[in-house]
């Protein structure tokens, strides 16, 4: 049996691996986005300065502000920073950064620009064209087709996972084109309510602050622990030798308890998430916090350099 197991594995390792199709999204008029971004991303090797990065992109963005210009319908420049007319590039990591620009078009026709472009990759990603709901089943057993059927007139359904619950109960996320979902889905003659998903808070580990991932860090690293008597100090938690030998320290940055950051028994990881589901319902996503440069006026605590949310 093991001379045959052995065999089978070698054939399926042997068979060419197929070339994965990477799925290219858009922007349509089911998205009513106070703006639109665009991802940007390069080789990680390569150190561009911020401003050697804008340089690259300036004389390709210039060309939509004229159109804008031209067109009298450069309304969202006139919300955003002066110091940034839009469109304009953002960096949001050491190899991504993002394009805003006022409407869909120009979103679309930067994506489709930039196709013959080999220094970089430019894409929207499904999060900046979809919105995400979830329902809750007893069973589950439908496939992609199926879902689209549960859905009124006008709706795409993108992407969906699912996560059985304690209860038994069978938890599914749907990602649906656009900037609405709808209330319930009609499901083999019944109605299911259908509500917005409660994203969970990102954070940091490196620099121990919430509001990036980090893959997508830009600033020193932090330990909770030497901050407060070693200012200068330039290592991550997971390096410290103090923590190690005492796992249970205390060092949270935020609550002073003996756990890092994004701890779910931490009061700042709780007020991250319920600070995170408001912006959902205030329909104020990532790029529209990040075009403002500032957070609303919708949050319940006060906020210093830590705490800034970004999706």
């Amino acid at each position: 049996m093991k001379k045959s197991a052995s065999k089978l594995v070698k054939k399926r390792s042997d068979r060419p691996k197929e070339d994965v199709v990477k799925k290219v999204y858009k922007y349509d008029t089911s998205n009513e986005l106070p703006i639109y971004g665009v991802i940007v991303q390069w080789d990680a090797k390569i150190k561009y300065t911020n401003k050697a990065l804008a340089d690259k992109f300036e004389s390709k963005l210039a060309i939509f502000r004229s159109l804008l210009d031209e067109t009298n319908k450069s309304t969202m420049a006139v919300k955003s920073l002066k110091r940034k007319p839009i469109p304009y590039l953002r960096r949001i990591g050491p190899s991504k950064a993002v394009v805003m620009f006022g409407n869909m078009v120009s979103a679309n026709d930067f994506v489709d620009m930039q196709e013959e472009d080999d220094e970089f990759t430019t894409f929207i990603p499904m999060s900046f064209v979809s919105t995400v709901g979830v329902a809750r089943f007893s069973k589950f057993n439908f496939k992609l087709t199926d879902l689209q059927e549960f859905f009124p007139k006008g709706y795409t359904v993108l992407q969906w996972r699912k996560k059985r619950l304690p209860d038994g109960k069978i938890l599914v996320s749907i990602a649906v084109q656009g900037s609405k979902i709808p209330e319930s889905l009609i499901v083999k003659g019944e109605t299911v309510p259908f509500e917005l998903f409660e994203r969970k808070p990102i954070y940091c580990i490196r620099c121990l602050r919430y509001g990036h991932r980090t893959n997508d860090c830009m600033r020193k690293p932090r330990c909770g622990v030497c901050l407060p008597r070693k200012p200068y100090s330039k290592h991550r938690e997971n390096q410290c030798g103090t923590i190690r030998h005492n796992p249970d320290i205390e060092r949270c940055l935020y609550c002073g308890q003996g756990h890092s950051i994004g701890t779910e028994g931490c009061i700042e990881h709780g007020q991250q998430r319920e600070f995170k589901m408001k912006l959902v319902r205030h329909k104020m996503d990532y790029l529209s916090v990040l075009e403002r440069d500032t957070l609303p006026a919708i949050r319940t605590t006060p906020v210093n350099s830590n705490r800034i949310w970004m999706d």
